[in-house]
């Protein structure tokens, strides 16, 4: 499954981002081969790669934080269009601070400004191909819910509401006149021991199994037949959260919490995380210098007394720490 930092993206959501990160380096790339020619590129070919690696990153950060990966939500082409070139003013500026206190890093303007139009080209032409396969449902993958209540319901509206949650409902099993409206483009099918011929004649890549009273309700032996045959099988409430990122709390049983994972991290993630806090944190300060030496210097100018004062906060298990503030 591909998790990372115990976060579930599906692999259309990876292979997308993966796949604009690689089109934009390339666009960069491809300038520099064609201003520069083949001799003067290849003989620089790492410093090339660097810079056009820093711009590619700074364009995807960018991107993120204009919400520009959340794909859930149709927008116009012009919509996408102005998106795309607010993200990529910020991040422009955010590469002028860099290229400030890093001149080596700069790439000069005369390949910047034609490798800034390749790069919008190419992000454009990427987005409107994969809005084409997000809205013909093109490598969904196909699923079976089981059940026809409020959880069955619940998924179902996430999956119909995310353009982009990477899912096919193909049938419902359950109650053919559920008390909630499920999609009626969708069929219900009555008798669950029709469960694994229906997985192998649609080939189902999931089943979920969606019953609001499990108590004496799970089809045991149908499920089991399902797993010898290959085909995933998965509970409500994982596959919900896998889809939103939430927890049907409602639905939450004591076995589900005590089985579950998260409430511990192992050295290597907690070493992990300490140092993207790190990292970052320490880029977040290089880029707001400027803005934190200015408030410095106008609230000296504004009120007597020290420019910082200290608050006491708790963190992990109880231990006190000082926050720094203006």
């Amino acid at each position: 499954m591909p998790y990372f930092l115990d976060k579930y993206y599906s692999p259309r959501k990876i292979f997308f981002f993966l796949g604009e990160g690689i089109l934009i380096f390339l666009s960069l790339i491809a300038i520099y081969l064609v201003l520069r020619g083949s001799e003067v590129f290849f003989d620089n070919f790492f410093l090339y790669g660097v810079r056009a690696a820093l711009v590619t990153l700074v364009f995807q950060i960018s991107l993120y934080f204009f919400d520009l990966y959340d794909l859930g939500e149709l927008l116009s082409t012009p919509d996408i269009a102005i998106e795309v070139l607010q993200a990529f003013g910020v991040g422009c500026i955010i590469l002028a601070v860099i290229y400030y206190l890093f001149p080596v890093s700069m790439i000069p303007n005369r390949i910047f400004m034609p490798a800034f139009g390749a790069v919008c080209m190419s992000v454009f032409a990427w987005r409107y191909l994969y809005n084409q396969v997000i809205n013909k449902k093109m490598f969904a993958k196909t699923v079976i819910i089981i059940g026809t209540g409020k959880i069955a319901f619940d998924i179902a509206k996430e999956i119909e509401i995310k353009r982009d949650s990477g899912f096919e409902i193909v049938f419902f099993i359950g109650d053919r006149n559920p008390a909630y409206k499920l999609p009626s483009s969708i069929p219900i099918h009555r008798d669950v021991k029709d469960l694994s011929s229906l997985c192998k004649k649609h080939n189902i890549e999931q089943v979920v199994v969606a019953i609001d009273d499990r108590r004496g309700q799970t089809p045991i032996r149908q499920l089991m037949d399902c797993k010898f045959l290959g085909f995933p099988v998965e509970n409500s409430i994982n596959f919900y959260e896998k889809l939103t990122g939430k927890i049907l709390v409602e639905n939450v049983n004591p076995g589900w919490i005590i089985y579950s994972s998260g409430f511990k991290l192992s050295r290597l993630q907690t070493f992990g995380k300490q140092l993207v806090d790190i990292i970052v944190a320490g880029i977040g300060l290089l880029l707001t210098l400027p803005v934190t030496i200015a408030t410095a210097i106008i609230i000296k100018l504004e009120s007597p007394g020290p420019i910082f004062y200290l608050q006491e906060r708790v963190g992990l298990h109880g231990k006190i720490f000082k926050v720094i503030k203006f």
